[in-house]
């Protein structure tokens, strides 16, 4: 019986886990798009300096 709760356990963790880091996304995506396309640039650049940084300064010279 203890393993089964165990289990469980382990099993809600994970799904609260998965839930969190799913609202982090949303939240984050959220945010993005509510700023503009430079503070955005800034942001990718932040997250991936080496591969999105280059991407990043092309998109900034689009707009």
């Amino acid at each position: 019986m203890k393993g089964v709760l165990g289990i469980w356990e382990d099993v809600i963790g994970v799904i609260i886990n998965i839930s969190t880091i799913i609202g982090v996304a949303v939240v984050g995506l959220v945010i993005l798009l509510l700023l503009d396309h430079c503070s955005w640039c800034i942001v990718l650049g932040i997250l991936f300096i080496s591969q999105q940084n280059n991407s990043c300064t092309i998109v900034e010279v689009s707009y």
